[in-house]
């Protein structure tokens, strides 16, 4: 179980839970109501449940076959994280992350810490970015900065590549630190469970469909 607090860009922070089994991946706000996401390891398929609307965006895993529009160079650059404590014997280290000479995001890093949540966010990033490939190129809205591209669609997992990040921040404000976390915490297995008699859809390069719920 970890806890973390998220500040996107111009933005108040607010806390996430993130529950991390051999299976699962699930994200909310730290109780059973509310909209909460999980991702199937197994199939590598995210589920974003909202209670609110009764519906749940399914999201299947797709390889990333376009190509940038232009050339993205990525770069990196890492160095001691200054007067940092080792944490689970291992030292921090800060990474700096750039796409096409924009400085994109920096990460504190700790390598063999939470290594299988570390694995579990880097899948779930990554079924992201086949969903992200849909639209690159075909709407307003698809990635346009060197940086957007490298995050969303053709590096999504490189600044988990490291070690589990505990702290993350970016240019325009966004931040992301790891507060808490524990092992082998006993949570309720209804976390894990998908609803039933809710509409479920996807959308994918034809549009937005119905889909069958998944058997149990």
């Amino acid at each position: 179980m970890l806890h973390l607090q998220i500040k996107p860009a111009g933005q108040s922070a607010y806390a996430e839970r993130v529950l991390v089994t051999p299976n699962f991946l699930r994200f909310d706000g730290g109780g059973m109501e509310g909209v909460y996401v999980l991702f199937d390891r197994r199939t590598q398929t995210i589920y974003s449940v909202s209670p609110q609307d009764k519906d749940v965006l399914t999201i299947r895993h797709r390889s990333v076959t376009v190509k940038p529009q232009k050339p993205l160079v990525l770069r990196e650059t890492s160095r001691p994280y200054a007067d940092a404590p080792s944490i689970a014997g291992k030292a921090p280290r800060h990474y700096t992350f750039f796409a096409g000479g924009e400085r994109c995001y920096d990460v504190v890093a700790v390598p063999g810490l939470l290594e299988d949540a570390r694995r579990a966010l880097a899948a779930f990033r990554a079924t992201l970015a086949g969903q992200q490939a849909l639209d690159y190129g075909r709407t307003p809205t698809s990635p346009q900065s060197a940086c957007e591209q490298a995050r969303l669609i053709f590096a999504p997992t490189r600044y988990l590549q490291h070690g589990f990040p505990i702290q993350g921040w970016g240019p325009r404000g966004q931040a992301r630190r790891l507060l808490d976390f524990k092992l082998k915490k006993p949570v309720a297995a209804a976390l894990f469970h998908l609803p039933s008699g809710y509409r479920y859809y996807t959308v994918d390069a034809q549009g937005m469909h119905d889909i069958p719920a998944p058997r149990p």
